[in-house]
């Protein structure tokens, strides 16, 4: 298990830093005019 964690944290972080970047495109345009 710990293999398997360590083994695919690089894809965890790609898909954490898509949903955060997701989350900031949805929310940019509604401070910016």
């Amino acid at each position: 298990m710990v293999y398997l964690f360590l083994n695919l944290w690089p894809y965890e972080l790609l898909a954490l830093g898509l949903g955060f970047a997701t989350v900031y495109l949805a929310f940019r345009p509604r401070a910016r005019p």
